[in-house]
């Protein structure tokens, strides 16, 4: 697998987790872990924070950057002529 197809997938997990905690929040699911119940409110930032990973990893999918660099100068860029080393 390749980081492109890493990232979209990655991209399609938190999406999914970030439509899920919507629902939630929005309709009211109630989580108990132990007896214990699960506010809403970490569901809205859960949320958020899912969402963000899921735009993240998207556009890293569609970033035409290759790394590792082929070349040192693909990294740094190609040297100015201006520029003298002695």
């Amino acid at each position: 697998m390749d980081a492109r197809s890493y990232s979209r997938l990655a991209a399609v997990v938190f999406a999914i987790i970030a439509l899920l905690q919507l629902v939630r929040a929005l309709s009211g699911w109630q989580v108990v872990l132990n007896d214990t119940p699960i506010p809403l409110w970490p569901s809205w930032f859960a949320f958020a924070f899912a969402l963000v990973l899921a735009w993240l990893g998207f556009a890293a999918a569609r970033s035409t950057v290759r790394w590792p660099p082929r070349t040192l100068t693909s990294l740094i860029g190609a040297p100015s002529r201006h520029l003298r080393i002695d």
